[in-house]
């Protein structure tokens, strides 16, 4: 029976029904309520810090269990209680789905239809507690979105099975060339979409690769040629569960090596393999558009680098041209001679995670082994937006000629200028210091 929905001062509010208390809901919580309705349910810790966030207070904890005891009482949630036996001791963990009344809300407003209700209590009902691949999706999706949030960045989200083009309603079902993608989740703005694929180990890679073949397809379709793909392989570490490793640098590796597999991608599709650690700053650099930047800002940029690097360390490297056969290869090359021994530096603009600046990186130290002569020393510098992902970056090992370090330009005058020096790139072991020579 449908409950009687008023729209007040306070907020909305909602009647008392037979089984269940009235209620009036803030206006932050309207958009609480969406957010559970798009991942279906939510784990207590990320309704708690969803919460905090779009209701602009440091609440505490207990405020908000009461808060949400009261939505209880009301019909507008429903709780799930998962008993974990760990060890000597129990504990119950807390999930939160929506309720009639939640339900209700969202059709009143016009932000789902009533016909969504139906389907939304089926698979809530089948699907009480989520697999753990759905978990760490959901928990990686919540913090991510909340990143936007503080940012002020205009967005939509969903689950990839309700996307209009690459869920289960959308236009695939009808194209037998395109078939089915649905990824975990898809964050998109009027320019960009952003598919979310959780990768938590178990995906072999001839499955990745059919992923990657439909995406081609999309990419080319009219739906998409005026809009730009970023795609985002998100390797779940230990920062999102404890069920993982902290370091997953081997399968970051693993994937950009199976993305390298002879793909022709067309200009508006781009791939990422990242730890979950370093998804939330990736997908914010992404959705910003300042920085869609043209390779010529990337040239500016190194050189800037260079410059400031001279400057504070008092040093000589004294830029270069470019070599003819392989100039689309780096943003910048500069040289320094010190007791017969000549040291050139090829700097590489690159975001972290990137198929494109993992590629271009491979194709230049192919092309520098191949030019190694006895005095001479060669060092590939990659410049990255912020010190994070010049640490977070996951590339290979190469010969012991060619110095492979990573660094990014300061924000402030009295940053310092650091260049680290990755004594095992997979391990990301670093030493932090100067251009040594």
């Amino acid at each position: 029976m449908l409950r009687q929905i008023k729209k007040g001062l306070n907020g909305l509010k909602i009647e008392k029904g037979h089984f269940y208390k009235g209620v009036v809901l803030h206006d932050y919580e309207i958009e609480v309520l969406r957010h559970i309705y798009l991942h279906k349910q939510l784990r207590a810790t990320s309704l708690h810090e969803l919460y905090r966030l779009l209701s602009n207070k440091k609440i505490e904890t207990s405020n908000i269990s009461n808060r949400l005891k009261k939505l209880l009482d009301a019909g507008v949630v429903a709780r799930n209680e998962e008993l974990i036996h760990d060890m000597s001791k129990n504990f119950v963990r807390y999930s939160y789905r929506l309720n009639s009344a939640g339900l209700e809300v969202l059709v009143f407003l016009n932000i789902i239809r009533k016909e969504s209700i139906k389907t939304y209590k089926t698979n809530a009902h089948i699907n009480k507690f989520p697999n753990l691949h759905s978990k760490v999706a959901s928990t990686i999706t919540n913090k991510i979105v909340m990143d936007l949030i503080k940012q002020e960045i205009t967005f939509d989200f969903c689950r990839g099975n309700n996307h209009y083009l690459l869920g289960n309603d959308s236009y695939t079902r009808k194209t037998e060339t395109t078939g089915f993608i649905i990824p975990d989740y898809v964050i998109e703005t009027r320019d960009t979409i952003v598919p979310i694929e959780i990768d938590t180990g178990t995906q072999r890679a001839h499955i990745i690769k059919q992923k990657i073949e439909k995406y081609i397809v999309q990419a080319r379709s009219k739906e998409f040629n005026l809009r730009n793909i970023h795609v985002v392989f998100i390797v779940v570490d230990n920062s999102i569960s404890d069920t993982f490793e902290t370091n997953r640098n081997r399968r970051v590796y693993s994937l950009k090596a199976t993305f390298l597999s002879g793909f022709d991608l067309p200009g508006n599709l781009h791939f990422y393999a990242v730890n979950a650690l370093h998804s939330i700053p990736l997908i914010s650099y992404i959705l910003n558009p300042k920085n869609n930047l043209e390779e010529i800002e990337k040239d500016f940029i190194c050189e800037d680098f260079m410059e400031l690097y001279n400057e504070r360390y008092k040093q000589h490297f004294i830029q270069v041209e470019k070599p003819a056969v392989a100039k689309d290869l780096f943003h910048a090359v500069y040289t320094y001679e010190v007791n017969t021994i000549k040291y050139d530096v090829y700097l590489i603009y690159r975001v972290v995670g990137n198929l494109r600046d993992y590629q271009k990186s491979e194709s230049a130290l192919s092309y520098l082994s191949k030019r190694l002569e006895r005095n001479k020393r060669f060092i590939l510098l990659y410049v990255y937006d912020n010190a994070t992902s010049a640490l977070a970056d996951v590339t290979t090992a190469t010969d012991a000629s060619i110095t492979i370090a990573a660094s990014y330009l300061p924000t402030e005058d009295n940053e310092d200028l650091v260049v680290y020096k990755h004594t095992s790139l997979l391990t990301k072991k670093a030493v932090k210091g100067v251009i040594e020579y």
